[in-house]
């Protein structure tokens, strides 16, 4: 096994026992951050194109995604080694979603 997987299987079992053991003082936002790196690490990172994220996350237009960007509710796309295209991670769509569920339940009252 390579040395640094054994590290990391090391840190990981470690972390399942102070769990189970109720020795873990983690914040919310805490392990909000760890899940999301542990998803990462299990997942992979997926390249996300513009179109993708207005049809399958964001459910919007282009000219709306443009928009979202121009606010900073979606960071600047990414440029991959290897790859013409820009693109970005899944995790980078998270705050345009929370804008457009609070602009939903804001119309709906």
């Amino acid at each position: 096994m390579n040395l640094k997987l054994k590290i990391l299987r090391d840190i990981l079992l470690e972390t399942v026992n102070n769990i189970d053991a109720g020795n873990t003082n983690k914040s919310e936002e805490e392990l909000d951050e760890i899940i999301n790196i542990l998803s990462t690490l299990n997942r992979g990172v997926h390249r996300i194109s513009k179109r993708y994220a207005c049809d399958k996350i964001l459910h919007c237009s282009l000219s709306t995604f443009d928009n979202y960007l121009a606010l900073g509710l979606i960071p600047p796309e990414r440029k991959e080694v290897g790859f013409k295209e820009l693109s970005w991670r899944e995790k980078d769509f998270d705050e345009a979603v929370m804008y457009r569920i609070k602009e939903y339940k804001d119309k709906h009252k």
